[in-house]
């Protein structure tokens, strides 16, 4: 019978633990992230060649007539100022 009142006695801890400590508290003790430590994504930008979508620091970055333009490559790059230099 010590067996079953061992039981109860862990079930009532459970219990009390569950409605007395925070949920956001118990993420944190389980060792999930919380959505507040996640980086904030980075900003996106579309190469003006190809569409390809390019994270702003991997983008190659070029001011062409006081606009910043974001390529993805060299190639797109230098295609584009090879397009404004034909026109």
């Amino acid at each position: 019978m010590i067996w079953l009142r061992l039981l109860f006695l862990s079930l009532a801890i459970y219990l009390v633990w569950r409605l007395f400590v925070p949920r956001s508290d118990r993420r944190r003790r389980g060792g999930k992230k919380s959505r507040r430590l996640q980086p904030d994504p980075e900003e996106m930008k579309q190469d003006p060649v190809c569409g390809t979508w390019v994270p702003v620091s991997q983008a190659l970055k070029a001011q062409i007539n006081g606009e910043t333009l974001y390529f993805c490559s060299m190639a797109c790059r230098d295609r584009y100022l090879e397009s404004i230099k034909k026109s």
